[in-house]
């Protein structure tokens, strides 16, 4: 089976140690654990992915909007997440493994962001800061026989 863009993410945050130092091995897919993941941690999810084609059928390359949300106690702790985690996404280009399968990875580019302020949902809660990005990743994938 083909790696997709979510486990390429994964793989390279958690590889980086300005990310781990910040969040250590709290990057969850899509959302983060209820009421046990401990801040500052990420979420990411794939918004959508659109195979590319040419005039002779499918191209092998897939365009991969994907989504990270950044969290923390503080909006300087959300920040310098994220910032942490765009200096290690933003502009790469290269092959990613993941077990014992590669993938090359054409471009990986930040095309929005934005910060906000998460409300507590209970009394006993404070509130979150959160940070988001939106990257545009361009990957080779399998194509049908």
């Amino acid at each position: 089976m083909a790696i997709q863009a979510e486990e390429c993410v994964y793989a390279l945050l958690a590889a980086s140690t300005a990310v781990g130092a910040l969040a250590a091995d709290r990057i969850y897919p899509q959302v983060a654990p209820q009421q046990t993941a401990t801040l500052p941690y990420m979420t990411y999810n794939r918004i959508d992915g659109i195979h590319m084609h040419n005039m002779s059928g499918p191209s092998g390359l897939v365009n991969v909007r994907m989504q990270i949300d950044y969290y923390a106690s503080t909006y300087s702790g959300a920040s310098a997440l994220a910032d942490a985690a765009r200096n290690v996404l933003d502009g790469y280009t290269g092959s990613v493994t993941v077990g014992s399968t590669s993938i090359d990875i054409k471009q990986c580019h930040l095309i929005s962001d934005n910060s906000d302020f998460v409300q507590p949902q209970n009394a006993a809660e404070v509130g979150t800061r959160r940070f988001s990005h939106d990257y545009q990743i361009v990957h080779e994938t399998t194509t049908p026989n």
